[in-house]
């Protein structure tokens, strides 16, 4: 074992680069198994070196360092040459900082600040052995891959295509030329153009009220829900169901064969099979065997019935950073002692030890201000807090997709995890969450536009969220929380909401139902305001635990007085749908602290309620 110093720029492979020692001494052989590399020397700043040797045979080097300097030393990958760099168990990659911080790069020119991807040709992988670790203490890091275009692929079982000719607006329903599936089958639908108004693309349906070969579309297995078509939509329509178990052939709706990142060759064939639905986290982790225009072969058969909109997430990049190692809590890229920003990580970190449900590492720990576009499986964190994250990659795999942290900025994909996002502050989640048992965990003033669907639990708990998205095919599309504002839309989860708290709820958007759960429960709390129920605009409804308070007309339908106790054409209010265990803790018929009153601008007036 010795030391050996880059001491000239210039590739990896070349005696030209290296010195015996800490001075300009070039000609001494490149680092062999066991050695300790530095990039740079004492006193010249501005080495680069490129990595163009497979370490892979190597029990590994020892520690490596990355000089920093006025002019900071590089290693780096560019198009034209592929490298493995290797660090045995025990030592790390590290940086030291002299003005700058040592700099590590792959892109398609070498030139630092230049954002070109790695040619896909052309592989750069660090294999982190142990307890190994990247510590990017003091090194500024930009690796920029050659992403696939499609990074996710849909399985089914069978497909029906239709047209808008087959849509039925009247009847609300959808003739497959062919006897469909049976009632109760769940279903999704996708479009090359738009879908009928009404329905929603990755949003799973139930089949009911077959007639020949028609059929309608619910989002509960229940005929009180079937949808209702308001447009015919255009383009060609694609019905499909789930993938049965057992085979290691599965249909995809995706083609993948002219995508290059999607290849069988060994160590850049990893995916996850994630299964969406009302379900216990359900996720494999394989390899591709065979690729083809509507099949993909994996390395083992689906070991569970896969539900319409589960998916294969191509977790391989030819940009690398793999760890194996053991221990839950041991960071791939370790940012804890940093302080510096910006880091961009467009490539794949992964951990390899893990098999089944066994989860270990953390991909990106800590940090502030990073880019991440590439893709960070099986971990068991994926990205462990850390402050202001812009996040449009993928995380898959993982037992946490994102642990925690503040302001992160999430527009990408989180899917097969077991906790999408377990905690955090002030999140902005605009990209999609599915396949996950929670699909928010928990967390505070998170604002959330994009979709989370196909979770056991869409958000579990919270405080002061704002969605304007869409909770789908969930379990329980909120399982409990805090003062939400709702104004987008929760559809087709078996349970809208589930107790023990929901209170302070807000909701103003198209919400298709409001199943809850153990309602009528002593110690349970319902508190949800609603406005526009059902999408009816001027329609008021509030939720207790054991009754609802429903505006209605003084019309004399019902129970409701023929006018108003003020003679004039304003509205009652209606207590209705009481509970058994209402005298436990009888309704509020107002609640002047969420009490919302509609005013003129500017205009003095004052508002009388009278009972």
């Amino acid at each position: 074992m010795a030391n050996k110093y880059a001491c000239a720029s210039g590739l990896w492979s070349a005696t030209s680069t290296w010195s015996d020692s800490d001075a300009v001494v070039p000609g001494a052989d490149v680092p062999a198994d066991g050695d300790a590399v530095f990039i740079g020397i004492t006193g010249q700043s501005g080495i680069s070196v490129k990595m163009d040797t497979d370490l892979s045979g190597y029990t590994g080097l020892l520690t490596v360092t990355i000089r920093g300097g006025s002019t900071p030393s590089m290693l780096y990958a560019m198009d034209g040459t592929s490298g493995i760099l290797k660090i045995r168990t025990g030592y790390n990659l590290v940086g030291t900082t002299d003005t700058n911080r040592g700099r590590l790069l792959a892109n398609s020119d070498g030139v630092w600040g230049n954002t070109g991807s790695l040619a896909f040709a052309d592989k750069f992988i660090i294999s982190l052995q142990g307890t190994s670790i990247l510590d990017a203490t003091n090194i500024d890091i930009a690796l920029y891959d050659t992403e696939p275009t499609t990074k996710i692929v849909r399985t089914y079982g069978t497909k029906y295509t239709l047209t808008d000719a087959e849509i039925s607006i009247v009847n609300d329903t959808l003739d497959l030329s062919t006897t469909p599936p049976s009632e109760g089958t769940v279903v999704m639908i996708t479009t090359t153009g738009t879908l009928p108004g009404g329905l929603m693309e990755n949003h799973q349906y139930y089949v009911r009220s077959i007639s020949g070969d028609t059929c309608k579309l619910a989002t509960k297995d229940s005929d009180a829900q079937i949808v209702n078509l308001t447009s015919t939509g255009s383009g060609t329509f694609t019905v499909f169901t789930g993938y049965a178990a057992g085979s290691a052939t599965v249909n995809v709706l995706e083609d993948v064969t002219s995508d290059t990142p999607w290849v069988t060759t060994a160590g850049h064939n990893a995916c996850v099979l994630a299964n969406m639905g009302q379900q216990a986290y359900d996720q494999q982790r394989l390899t591709l065997t065979t690729i083809n225009a509507g099949t993909i072969v994996l390395s083992a058969v689906t070991d569970s019935a896969q539900l319409p909109g589960s998916s294969i997430i191509l977790s391989s990049r030819n940009i690398q950073i793999l760890s194996s190692g053991t221990s839950t809590s041991q960071p791939i890229v370790d940012f804890t002692n940093s302080t510096f920003t910006g880091c961009v990580f467009r490539c794949e970190i992964r951990n390899t030890a893990g098999t089944g449900i066994t989860f270990y590492g953390y991909g990106i720990y800590n940090g502030t201000s990073h880019t991440i576009s590439g893709v960070i499986s099986e971990c068991y964190n994926g990205i462990n807090s850390g402050i202001s994250h812009t996040i449009s990659g993928v995380i898959s795999g993982c037992y946490n997709g994102i642990t925690s942290g503040i302001s992160h900025i999430i527009s990408g994909v989180i899917s097969g995890c077991y906790i999408g996002i377990n905690s955090g502050f002030s999140h902005t989640i605009s990209g999609t969450i599915s396949g996950c048992n929670y699909g928010i965990s928990s967390g505070t003033l998170y604002t959330i536009s994009g979709v989370v669907s196909g979770c056991y639990y869409g958000i579990t708990s919270g405080i002061s969220h704002t969605i304007s998205g869409v909770i789908s095919g969930c379990g329980y599309g909120i399982n409990n929380g805090i003062s939400y504002t709702i104004s987008g839309v929760i559809s087709g989860c078996s349970n809208s909401f589930r107790t023990p708290i929901i209170k302070n709820y807000v909701i103003t958007g198209k919400t298709t139902d409001f199943a809850l759960y153990n309602r009528n429960t002593i110690g349970n709390i319902y508190d949800i305001l609603i406005e526009d129920v059902l999408g009816v605009p001027n329609t008021h409804k509030r939720i207790d635990s054991y009754a609802d308070i429903i505006k209605t007309a003084c019309d004399g339908t019902g129970n409701a007085p023929s006018v108003d106790p003020d003679a004039g054409n304003g509205y009652c209010i209606e207590v209705s749908n009481l509970q058994s265990n209402i005298e436990y803790q009888p309704p509020k018929i107002f609640d002047f602290d969420n009490m919302r009153v509609w005013a003129t601008a500017s205009v003095s007036k004052t508002y009388t309620f009278k009972c």
